[in-house]
């Protein structure tokens, strides 16, 4: 059998192992809305702080669903479907005291933790954001009198081109002709002065 037959039956006999189970679609809506009624508070009261906020601890953003599986410093911070194997359950059930989340607290109350893990179990579903990034305005740009010397901020000036001895250039080509000019003096005074 050539070796590419072998390879697409063998393809073909992993896809169903990587079909999404029926039951998928209401895990996802039960842990979403599991989510949207608890988790999300929790974790903006306890981890967005540090995790997402202003700031983003251990390379960890967990303001988003993709931030949460792409996980920070450590690897990733859930393995959907598996609370057990999380490290982000292991840090607030503080399974492991030098991962301990939040830091420097009590452990959360047992009904929190618990719906953390429910809520990875069915899936770590999330509604939308933590936190609305997008809407965060930098403030308006300031240009102010030092800044308005550089050539680039400098208010337009309108004044008459430049005269040459050809009547027939155009305005255009008296500036640029006036610029060459300028160019081979200053070349012509670097070479006397030597540099």
């Amino acid at each position: 059998m050539p070796k590419s037959l072998a390879a697409f039956f063998l393809a073909a006999l992993a896809l169903p192992a990587m079909a999404v189970t029926p039951e998928h679609a209401a895990k996802m809506a039960e842990s979403r809305e599991l989510f949207s009624k608890q988790v999300r508070g929790i974790l903006k009261d306890n981890c967005v702080r540090c995790h997402g906020g202003e700031k983003t601890k251990s390379g960890f953003d967990l303001t988003t669903r993709e931030g949460l599986l792409k996980g920070g410093d450590q690897d990733a911070a859930i393995v959907a479907g598996k609370s057990k194997e999380s490290l982000l359950y292991q840090a607030v059930a503080h399974l492991d005291k030098e991962l301990a989340m939040p830091p420097k607290k009590p452990k959360l109350p047992a009904e929190s933790i618990a719906a953390i893990a429910k809520w990875i179990d069915l899936g770590a579903a999330y509604d939308k954001p933590l936190v609305d990034k997008s809407s965060r305005e930098k403030a308006p740009m300031q240009v102010g009198r030092k800044d308005r010397a550089y050539w680039a901020y400098a208010p337009l000036r309108e004044g008459p081109p430049p005269t040459t001895g050809d009547a027939s250039l155009g305005d255009i080509d008296r500036f640029l002709l006036l610029s060459q000019l300028k160019d081979t003096a200053r070349k012509h005074q670097d070479w006397r002065d030597g540099r």
